[in-house]
C-alpha cells in the first residue's frame, strides 16, 4: 500500500534501479547526485554503454564521485545531462562541501537531469524566460527555470500543498522512482530490458509483442 509501490516495482523490473542491500530498496532515503544519474542512464538504455566504457576520466577535484559510479557519471557528461562547467558554478554558489557525487540531489537539479535524459531540453528552453507558479518561484535557480516548467508541463513533478516547490529540497529514492517513471512516457529511448510494441500473445510464460521491427 506505499505510495511509490507501482513506480519502484517497475523501475526494478527494468533495470534502472537497485536496492542499497540485498532485498532493501530504503524508499524515503534521500537520494544522491551519482545515484540519479546511475538510474537516469539505465533509462536511457545505456547500460551496455556504461559496462564497455574504455577511457579512464580523470574529474574535476570539485567533482569526486565514488568508484562504483564512475562510468556512469562519465557517460552522463559525454550525454550532456550535466556539465563540469554548470556543476563548479553550482557548487561555487552553494558552497558544497564533500564529495559531489555524495551530496543530496534537490529538486531543481532533478528536474534538469530527467528532462535532459528523456530528450526535452528544447522544450525547457522554450520555457525558460516564463516565471513557474509555484509560490517560492524566486527560489528556483534561473537557469532552471525552462526545466522545472517543463517538468511541470509534462506532468512529472509537481509541488506542494502550500504553493510551493522547495527547488533546494532533497529527493527521496521513492520520489525519484516516480519522476523517472512518469517521464517515460516522453522519452525517446527505453531502458535495456524494455520492449515497445503492439501486444500479440499472453500466456502464463511468454508476452509477444509486435515492435517496430516486426
Amino acid at each position: 500500500d506505499y505510495w511509490g509501490i507501482r513506480h519502484i516495482s517497475k523501475l526494478a523490473l527494468e533495470g534502472v534501479i537497485e536496492g542499497v542491500a540485498d532485498g532493501i530498496y530504503s524508499p524515503e532515503t534521500s537520494v544522491t547526485q551519482q545515484d540519479v544519474l546511475i538510474m537516469a542512464t539505465r533509462m536511457m538504455g545505456l547500460q551496455s554503454d556504461v559496462d564497455n566504457f574504455a577511457s579512464e576520466t580523470v574529474f574535476p577535484d570539485f567533482m569526486l564521485v565514488d568508484k562504483y559510479a564512475r562510468n556512469y557519471v562519465a557517460l552522463a557528461l559525454q550525454k550532456g545531462l550535466i556539465s563540469t562547467e554548470q556543476e563548479k558554478l553550482r557548487s561555487q554558489g552553494t558552497k558544497s562541501v564533500g564529495i559531489w557525487g555524495q551530496q543530496k540531489a534537490t529538486r531543481e537539479w532533478v528536474a534538469e537531469v530527467v528532462i535532459r535524459a528523456i530528450g526535452k531540453s528544447a522544450l525547457a528552453q522554450s520555457l525558460s524566460n516564463n516565471p513557474t507558479a509555484f509560490t517560492d518561484n524566486k527560489q528556483i535557480s534561473s537557469g532552471a527555470i525552462g526545466f522545472v516548467n517543463a517538468a511541470v508541463a509534462l506532468e512529472i513533478v509537481n509541488g506542494f500543498e502550500d504553493g510551493s516547490f522547495q527547488p533546494k529540497g532533497v529527493v527521496t529514492r521513492a520520489q525519484m522512482a516516480a519522476f523517472l517513471s512518469r517521464s517515460q512516457k516522453d522519452s525517446i529511448s527505453l531502458p535495456e530490458r524494455s520492449k515497445k510494441g503492439y501486444l500479440t500473445s499472453l500466456t502464463s510464460g511468454s508476452i509477444g509483442i509486435m515492435d517496430k521491427d516486426g
